[in-house]
C-alpha cells in the first residue's frame, strides 16, 4: 500500500511513514495480508491466525513448518523484514491468498 499511498521517489516521505509504521498498523482496525501464493498457504495462515505477540506467530509457524518445510519460507513476503513487521504491529491479520482475491474482490 505504501507504494500507491507514498512517492518512493521523496526519501523524506519515505522514511517519515517508517517512522509511524508501527502506529499506523498498530491502530489499524485489520490488516490484510495478501499472500502471493508461493510456499504460504491457508494452513498456514490458520496455524498462525490466533497469535497475538511475535514470539507466539514464530513458535506456531516453525511447529507447522514440519508438513511443508520445503515450500513454507518461499512466501516472498515472509522473506523481507518490513512486511513481517507489519504483521507483528497488526492487532488483526487477515490472510488471504491471491487466488481468494482474484475469485471475490469482496474478501478484502
Amino acid at each position: 500500500m505504501d507504494v500507491i499511498c507514498i512517492d518512493q521517489r521523496n526519501t523524506e516521505a519515505v522514511l517519515e511513514a517508517a517512522k509511524l509504521s508501527p502506529e499506523i498498523f498498530g491502530n489499524a482496525t485489520r490488516t490484510i495480508a495478501i499472500k502471493a501464493g508461493d510456499g504460504f498457504f491457508d494452513c498456514c495462515a490458520r496455524s498462525v491466525s490466533d497469535t497475538q505477540r511475535y514470539r507466539d506467530f514464530r513458535q506456531s509457524l516453525l511447529s507447522h513448518v514440519s508438513d511443508h518445510w520445503k515450500t513454507k519460507f518461499k512466501e516472498s513476503y515472509l522473506r523481507r523484514v518490513w512486511t513481517v513487521q507489519e504483521i507483528i504491529w497488526s492487532n488483526d491479520v487477515q490472510f488471504v491468498s491471491d487466488h481468494q482475491r482474484k475469485l471475490d474482490p469482496k474478501v478484502c
